[in-house]
């Protein structure tokens, strides 16, 4: 199959973007859990700013941090405190005097003040730090819906993310492979028949004594074959004229015909004695 380098391109462009998206997602996943546990650890709660009032210290959309830890009466002109109104609303505001009764608050960007409005009753702290525009993305990701679509979105990020991984682990597999068939070029595709090659020696070596069979020898055997050895040295021992003359004795009407009966020697017993002789 054809390689096309646009189309590895384009996976790899996709794979690089996604794997970045990825990563800032768990990575701001995890800063937002981790800084929402030690600011819970340390009274300090998140307020998402919804007016200008405090333009330009503070944006619109910004998220504010309000410490509850610090004391009512640790709080001086010129700080921004949070408190309930009486509309039941959280208002960040500069306390702008401190009296007995209470403090007095303004918006920077208001022209009038608020009055008398945070009594030891309706101080909810100080803040102590403001991140602008964070409290937009806050106030959209509380949106039911909206938490849907991220919670979607990431999971399908992280699905096409393995399939591409998977793809390109299955590319490098498939490479490796092609460049070890390359490397162990034609003369490796031989060893397998070369490697029969002893089988097949010993098969035939297994074969060769039914090809060949050979008779087992005996004791009896050799007992026989030596007696027979034996026998023909004896016959050859006895002399021409003593043979011609058994010869003739064995004859039938020849006149040593029954001779060897009235005697009592056989031929047997002749050829016996003549071998003792011999010896």
């Amino acid at each position: 199959m054809s390689k096309n380098p646009v189309l590895s391109g384009a996976l790899k462009v996709i794979k690089g973007i996604i794997d970045v998206i990825t990563t800032l997602m768990v990575f701001v996943f995890v800063s937002a859990a981790a800084a929402v546990l030690i600011l819970n650890l340390m009274h300090i709660s998140p307020r998402i700013v919804v007016s200008g009032s405090m333009e330009p210290t503070i944006h619109t959309g910004s998220l504010c941090f309000i410490n509850a830890n610090v004391p009512y009466d640790d709080i001086e002109v010129g700080d921004i405190v949070a408190f309930q109104a009486k509309s039941g609303s959280l208002v960040t505001h500069r306390v702008t005097k401190i009296t007995p009764e209470g403090m007095e608050t303004k918006g920077d960007n208001n022209d009038a003040g608020d009055g008398l409005t945070t009594t030891r009753k309706s101080y909810q702290g100080k803040n102590v730090f403001a991140i602008p525009y964070l409290g937009f993305v806050i106030a959209w990701a509380q949106v039911k819906k909206h938490r849907i679509i991220i919670i979607c979105g990431a999971g399908a990020l992280i699905l096409l993310e393995a399939l591409l991984s998977s793809l390109e682990k299955d590319k490098k597999e498939k490479a490796v492979e092609a460049k070890s068939l390359e490397d162990d070029g034609p003369g490796d595709k031989e060893k397998p028949d070369e490697a029969k090659e002893p089988v097949e020696t010993v098969e035939k070596a297994e074969e060769s004594p039914e090809e060949n069979p050979e008779t087992p020898t005996t004791e009896a055997d050799d007992s026989k074959e030596k007696d027979a050895a034996d026998e023909e040295a004896g016959e050859d021992a006895i002399p021409n004229d003593t043979k011609s003359e058994l010869k003739a004795k064995a004859e039938p009407g020849s006149d040593f015909a029954g001779a060897s009966t009235s005697s009592g020697f056989g031929d047997d017993e002749f050829l016996a004695m003549m071998k003792s002789k011999k010896h």
